[in-house]
């Protein structure tokens, strides 16, 4: 279990609950790499009229909501890969000197490029198994 898949968990059990303010989940992190490097766990629990989850209640949490969670997390990250694909490309085809700058043939290619980033999340594999738009080649000489 990842920092933000306990996150997940918690807050499907206490919907009400906010991170940050009622409870804080921690992690371990390698100082090399910067990454999460052990178990996540709860470094604070405000929540009046509720006491902190124990590790068996987290695991029947994890058990219940986890796949949910996972899929989750799964999507968000995809989701912010195409956003960023989206963003390198509507640098370009949103500014009117660069964009006009192309043929025809290339803004058409630009726009169907665009269109498919878009269309990521309709995938049947999403998110688990995306199908990448390929970019054009036009982009590596804007």
């Amino acid at each position: 279990m990842r920092h933000d898949n306990l996150i997940y968990v918690l807050l499907k059990k206490y919907p009400a609950a906010v991170h940050g303010q009622d409870f804080w989940v921690g992690h371990p992190i390698n100082r090399t790499t910067g990454e999460q490097s052990g178990a996540p766990f709860i470094m604070d629990w405000r929540l009046e009229n509720t006491s902190m989850p124990t590790s068996e209640d987290i695991a029947d949490l994890w058990q219940q909501y986890g796949e949910e969670a996972l899929a989750y997390e799964f999507s968000t990250n995809a989701r912010a890969q195409r956003d960023a694909l989206l963003l390198e490309l509507d640098s370009i085809v949103n500014n009117p000197l660069r964009f006009t700058s192309f043929e025809a043939v290339e803004q058409s290619s630009l726009a169907e490029y665009r269109q498919a980033l878009l269309d990521v999340p309709q995938q049947a594999g999403f998110p688990n198994a995306i199908d990448w738009p390929k970019k054009p080649e036009c982009i590596a000489r804007a």
